[in-house]
């Protein structure tokens, strides 16, 4: 009996070429084929130098009103599309947790 591929999707800020981005390319390119499917997202994507190993939510230069709608939109919409296995990120929540709690 084939067992269905296990799907994983990755989460990075955004596309250009960082520590972050690197690490998700070299985290995506070990993963056995045969058994895993993996799915980077940028939440945003810049112009000039970027990864070209996944898909972008929203370009950085929307109109900022709109931007964090439309990243919020098309994070929950592409979740419920691919509905992931695993989740991993990149993301700097970290500071954004220290923002709120000043």
């Amino acid at each position: 009996m084939k067992q269905d591929k296990l799907k994983i999707m990755g989460f990075v800020t955004h596309d250009n070429p960082g520590g972050a981005q690197k690490a998700m390319a070299k985290l995506q390119m070990n993963m056995p084929l045969d058994s895993v499917e993996m799915e980077i997202v940028y939440l945003y994507g810049r112009k000039g130098k970027s990864m070209t190993n996944g898909t972008v939510l929203v370009r950085s230069d929307t109109s900022i009103m709109f931007r964090y709608f439309l990243v919020a939109y098309r994070l929950f919409r592409s979740m419920s599309v691919k509905s992931p296995d695993a989740i991993i990120s990149f993301l700097p929540l970290s500071f954004f947790n220290r923002s709120i709690s000043l």
